[in-house]
């Protein structure tokens, strides 16, 4: 349900915080007559416009926003991370899926996945998962070599995975 609160209208359970790159910021939602822009950053409010006013069209406008958010930060953070992996001849192409039980994989071509979700996470777990993914690049299975370069490269991995495994239910949430 939404409510009016002057001349914005916030979701009726609370005023949502939403999560932005490991930032917490409100959600606004400004009724419009014509077509609404899309959702923008402004200071700490995600300001999203919309002509239905439901929950599921914010919902909806919200998720386009982290979409085109999270694919132009997490291909900058491919491309500054790959810079840093000796084995990493090329950054590799990207691509962002929505998943229920992982945060990333290697594709047998050496694509990147990453879960949509992963942008809203805090950067040193978004590089773990970085480094994890682009380690199948050296080494295809999770064997002791596997290990021992991700634990070169990546030496605060365990506690990454620990808060990413955390944070899990807040970062998928709608």
């Amino acid at each position: 349900m939404l409510t009016k609160t002057g001349g914005s209208i916030l979701l009726a359970h609370n005023p949502p915080k939403w999560v932005n790159f490991a930032r917490r910021f409100t959600l606004k939602v400004i009724p419009v007559d014509g077509p609404p822009k899309p959702a923008r950053l402004v200071g700490s409010r995600l300001q999203v416009e919309t002509q239905r006013q439901t929950p599921e069209d914010v919902r909806a406008r919200v998720r386009a926003w982290y979409k085109v958010r999270g694919r132009d930060y997490l291909a900058r953070r491919l491309a500054q991370v790959s810079k840093s992996l000796p084995w990493v001849q090329q950054v590799p192409a990207l691509r962002l899926l929505e998943m229920k039980r992982q945060w990333g994989s290697c594709s047998p071509t050496g694509e990147i996945i990453v879960n949509t979700h992963l942008v809203k996470a805090p950067r040193p777990c978004i590089d773990y998962v970085l480094i994890h993914e682009l380690a199948h690049l050296k080494h295809h299975d999770h064997g002791p070599e596997f290990w021992k370069l991700l634990d070169n490269y990546a030496p605060d991995w365990r506690g990454d995975k620990t808060q990413l495994d955390h944070l899990v239910e807040i970062l998928t949430a709608d």
